[in-house]
């Protein structure tokens, strides 16, 4: 099996706003090896998780 060429390990992000501290991304880990495409599917959901949480 082939190395990995990216991989993102416990990722953590949070937004700050005037209402204090929203979390976006809470302990994502995630790879990716040579010819998937699957980054992109991974982002895409990614996104739409925290624009639900904006949404309120």
């Amino acid at each position: 099996m082939s190395q990995p060429i990216l991989q993102i390990q416990d990722l953590h992000t949070h937004f700050f706003t005037d209402r204090g501290e929203i979390p976006a991304v809470d302990g994502v880990s995630l790879y990716v090896r040579p010819g998937r495409s699957s980054l992109e599917l991974l982002a895409n959901q990614a996104a739409a998780r925290v624009s639900q949480r904006f949404r309120y």
